[in-house]
C-alpha cells in the first residue's frame, strides 16, 4: 500500500494531462484540459507510484520576546569608571586652589632672605642676608613650585585626574625637607666673605619655604582624597 495521498497527477503513461491516483493504483480517469474521459491504464509493466512530495520541514516557533541580557559591567579604572576621569567637581578644586596658592608662596619664598649673616671683626660689625637664589637650594625651590603649580592648575580648570595630587604631595615634601636641612646647615653655600666665621640664623624666606611645602603637600592629599570619594561615590 502506497503512503501517496489520492489524487491527480500528471499521467505515467503519458497519453494524457493527468491521471488519477486512488492511493494504491492508477485508475482509468484521466484528464485532459480539465475534461475527465476515461482510458484504460493497462500496460506492460505499471508504472511506480508518484514520487512522494518531501516532508515540509517543522520548525520550533521564535520566542515571543528576545531575552534580556544585563548590561556588561564597566571595565575597571584606577580613575574610577573606566572611561575619561571625570570633570573635577568644587570640593575638588579647593585643594588644587590651595595648591596652588602654596606653589606660589614657594616660589616667592626663594627669592627671600634664607639666611641672616652677622659678622664682628676688629670690633666692627657686619650683616648680610642670603636669599634662596643665592645658592643652588633656591633654584630646586624654584623647580618644586613651578612642577606644583603645573599640577594644580589642569584640576582647577576641571580638567586632570585627581592623581595630580600625589605629584603635589611629592613636590611638596621634598620642598619641606629642603627647608629643614637647610635650616640645621651652618655653612653657606654663598660667596658671602668670610661665611665661615660668621653668625648664620635662618630668616623669613626659608621658614616660608618649609610653610608652603606643607600647604603643598596637604593640598595634594585632599585633591587625591576628595577625587577618589567622587569616582567610588
Amino acid at each position: 500500500m502506497s503512503s501517496t495521498a489520492p489524487g491527480w497527477y500528471p499521467d505515467p503513461y503519458r497519453r494524457h494531462e493527468s491521471r488519477y491516483w486512488d492511493g494504491g493504483r492508477w485508475t482509468e480517469h484521466v484528464s485532459d484540459g480539465g475534461t475527465p474521459t476515461v482510458d484504460d491504464p493497462a500496460a506492460p509493466a505499471p508504472p511506480q507510484a508518484p514520487p512522494q512530495a518531501p516532508p515540509t520541514p517543522q520548525y520550533e516557533a521564535p520566542p515571543a520576546a528576545p531575552p534580556a541580557w544585563s548590561a556588561p559591567p564597566p571595565a575597571w579604572s584606577p580613575l574610577g569608571a573606566g572611561a575619561p576621569a571625570p570633570p573635577a567637581g568644587p570640593a575638588e578644586r579647593v585643594p588644587a586652589i590651595v595648591g596652588l596658592a602654596g606653589a606660589v608662596l614657594l616660589l616667592v619664598a626663594a627669592f627671600l632672605p634664607w639666611f641672616e649673616v652677622e659678622l664682628t671683626f676688629a670690633g666692627s660689625t657686619f650683616s648680610e642676608t642670603v636669599s634662596g637664589t643665592d645658592a643652588d637650594d633656591g633654584i630646586i625651590a624654584i623647580l618644586l613650585a613651578l612642577v606644583a603649580g603645573g599640577l594644580a592648575i589642569p584640576r582647577i580648570v576641571g580638567k586632570g585626574p585627581y592623581l595630580l595630587g600625589i605629584g603635589l604631595v611629592v613636590a611638596g615634601l621634598l620642598a619641606t625637607l629642603l627647608g629643614v636641612i637647610d635650616l640645621g646647615n651652618d655653612d653657606l653655600d654663598s660667596d658671602v666673605p668670610l661665611a665661615g666665621l660668621a653668625d648664620i640664623s635662618p630668616s623669613v624666606g626659608l621658614f616660608l619655604v618649609i610653610a608652603a611645602g606643607l600647604v603643598i603637600a596637604v593640598a595634594g592629599a585632599a585633591m587625591v582624597v576628595a577625587g577618589r570619594s567622587r569616582a567610588t561615590a
